[in-house]
């Protein structure tokens, strides 16, 4: 199950559980600090009905994103960041979090208004009966027509670093850090009636439409140098 599954918006229609209307959100303000979440089988926030919410300093470890149960595994999700079938959530910061590990359709989603700064993201492939794959992505960026950023970050040793499905306009992607330990080259994905996997930071700046901010223009690839990095999760 989830680390964190917040409930989920209710229309009042008597029929049950029912599709959100965008916008309808019942959890601000939210707050998650200083944690832990390591081990989970599906995911370790699911985020239904969350809007304006603070996720800081937080280490994300073996998320799997298996919906369907440990015996099944037939289906599966974002990993570390999720948000429940036909439910929404809206304007979060992430920042000086610690993604390892972890699996699903991507390591961790972003979604309408959602900022990513600071963060630490590696290795994020892992599958859902725990092999590695190189059909993952690390961050998957939904809705950025709303002010989405990804700004800050140090993304290593995932397939694909970012990966973005609903065009760029309004996007704020700049002052990242790439690496492959084996020197191999950074990959990066986009949608235009079907997936398209760039290879290198240059063909990724180059893809930008004129609403892009940023574009990556200061963004490096290179080894972060990375030194004491413990096997498992601790916080200070």
């Amino acid at each position: 199950e989830d680390g964190i599954q917040w409930q989920p918006y209710y229309p009042n229609t008597g029929a049950g559980e029912s599709p959100n209307l965008q916008f309808n959100y019942r959890h601000f303000k939210t707050l998650v600090r200083d944690n832990i979440f390591r081990d989970l089988w599906e995911n370790a926030n699911d985020f239904k009905a969350v809007g304006h919410a603070m996720l800081e300093n937080n280490y994300y470890y073996r998320v799997y994103g298996v919906d369907d149960g440990i015996y099944r595994m037939t289906n599966h999700s974002g990993g570390a960041f999720e948000v429940g079938a036909n439910e929404v959530s809206k304007n979060a910061i992430a920042r000086g979090n610690v993604f390892y590990s972890n699996a699903g359709s991507s390591g961790s989603n972003m979604w309408p208004g959602w900022k990513f700064f600071h963060n630490t993201m590696i290795n994020n492939m892992r599958w859902r009966d725990g092999d590695r794959t190189n059909n993952t992505a690390n961050l998957m960026n939904w809705g950025v027509k709303y002010g989405n950023a990804i700004k800050n970050n140090i993304m290593q040793d995932n397939y694909i670093e970012v990966q973005s499905s609903a065009g760029d306009a309004g996007l704020d992607i700049d002052y990242n850090y790439y690496y492959k330990s084996d020197l191999s080259q950074v990959l990066f994905s986009y949608y235009n009636n079907g997936w398209v996997t760039l290879t290198g930071l240059a063909n990724w700046r180059s893809h930008f439409a004129s609403g892009v901010l940023g574009k990556d223009a200061h963004s490096v690839v290179g080894d972060p140098e990375l030194t004491n990095v413990p096997q498992f999760p601790t916080l200070n």
